[in-house]
């Protein structure tokens, strides 16, 4: 085991962590069609995603950020047990919107009642892979996403196979959100200190809420543009655009795994987190940038032959998303979010979130479902170059001090050539 931990740090095993997660989505994805699920069996199971996704991913990601800002303030058991707490509380929440969200689109009451029994389980479960982050048990994260990976694989594919019905490889990721819950109660016993603690709780709560008002605006953009493309298209385009607007899950998931990691060493120490920031940034940008210049020219051939010729639309949107790896190659957020300015992301967030609505309602019109794609990758852009100028006026903290501009701007103008040039490649 020490030897294992001596060879991979804890921030590198978060995003492994990440990588193997969003992987095995992605690899189910492809098996199913490739098992013979037909578009609108397709679109059930991404409808199933996407309203899980879009009832827990700012509150999650809002409570977790929040945990490892003050964590330090306070007694590690006490974390874990009052954060699982406040998660639960949140879950049960977020069941009742999903129901009532459901009812008023007359959604279908079984795949209702599946969502939402795996929203109430899966996501206390978060907790898990962040327990092992924090008291940096690499060994163990890395071991918990293979394993999770597998059963995750099987308890899908395996009722699909034996069915052909999609509604049963759903209920196998229920099945798996239960039993990861049984874990999270067995580390609980093993690390919590089960005493309630209403001054971190209060803080807690303090923290998360803009950040989570922050992640919610930012984040909602998937589930904007979903709402779109069911509105305006039918069920066979929200399939197609689904399966090309995964953006590229490598970078998604080691960008987003860095600037959750990094926010306790900033907080902890300005300087030297923020110097690790831009070493990190830039061993990102030069592994991240090449792949996905690589991906960009061969996307076309890829979607026909992971799926079939139906999804080549796909490859063009995703093309289009693709290019969200340069925006999020910057970490602004970040350092806002360890100084505790959540106030910033914040708005731009609500900023953000106005002008994807507006620009892929009018680019939509002219481009067809890649125009909601085109309206994403504007909002997010400005995003950034917002929080990256509010970091600079309130903190005088340079852009140069956590970007690493060589590598940045090379990368960035390669993947912009590959971009144009996949318009002259057939």
């Amino acid at each position: 085991m020490q030897i294992f931990n001596n060879s991979i740090s804890n921030i590198t095993s978060l995003q492994l962590f990440q990588l193997i997660r969003f992987g095995t989505t992605a690899f189910i994805s492809i098996v199913l069609v490739k098992l013979g699920a037909s578009t609108n069996a397709i679109a059930t199971y991404e409808t199933f995603l996407w309203l899980t996704g879009m009832f827990s991913f700012f509150w999650i990601a809002g409570t977790i950020n929040a945990m490892l800002s003050i964590k330090k303030d306070y007694q590690e058991g006490e974390v874990f047990s009052n954060t699982a707490l406040m998660i639960l509380w949140q879950s049960v929440i977020a069941v009742q919107l999903l129901v009532v969200f459901q009812f008023f689109n007359n959604g279908n009451g079984i795949l209702t009642s599946m969502a939402a029994g795996y929203l109430l389980f899966n996501t206390v479960s978060f907790l898990n892979e962040y327990i092992y982050f924090i008291k940096a048990k690499q060994k163990q994260l890395i071991t918990y996403a293979i394993a999770t990976s597998l059963l995750q694989i099987a308890f899908t594919i395996i009722p699909f196979l034996l069915t052909n019905e999609i509604l049963w490889a759903i209920s196998g990721l229920a099945l798996l959100a239960i039993a990861k819950l049984f874990w999270l109660i067995h580390l609980l016993k093993k690390t919590a200190v089960f005493t309630f603690n209403k001054s971190y709780v209060a803080a807690l709560i303090k923290v998360s809420l803009p950040i989570t008002a922050g992640i919610f605006a930012s984040g909602c953009a998937e589930y904007i543009d979903g709402f779109l493309v069911k509105h305006f298209f039918d069920e066979n385009a929200f399939a197609i655009y689904r399966y090309g607007a995964r953006e590229l899950p490598f970078a998604l998931i080691l960008a987003n795994s860095l600037s959750t990691a990094m926010i306790a060493p900033i907080a902890l120490n300005i300087n030297s987190g923020i110097a690790a920031l831009k070493r990190k940034t830039a061993q990102l940008a030069m592994m991240i940038f090449p792949f996905s210049i690589v991906l960009m020219l061969n996307s076309k051939w890829l979607f026909v032959n992971f799926y079939n010729q139906s999804f080549l639309p796909s490859a063009a949107i995703f093309n289009v998303l693709l290019l969200l790896v340069i925006p999020r190659l910057l970490f602004p957020q970040a350092i806002l979010t360890a100084l505790r300015m959540n106030n910033f992301t914040l708005i731009s967030a609500l900023l953000e979130i106005t002008i994807n609505l507006v620009t892929s309602v009018l680019l939509m019109q002219h481009f067809g479902l890649i125009g909601i794609a085109y309206g994403t990758l504007l909002a997010f852009i400005f995003d950034k170059v917002f929080l990256v100028c509010a970091l600079y006026y309130k903190q005088q903290i340079a852009p140069t001090a956590y970007i690493p501009i060589t590598q940045y701007l090379l990368g960035s103008i390669g993947l912009i050539a590959a971009f144009f040039l996949t318009f002259y490649l057939q």
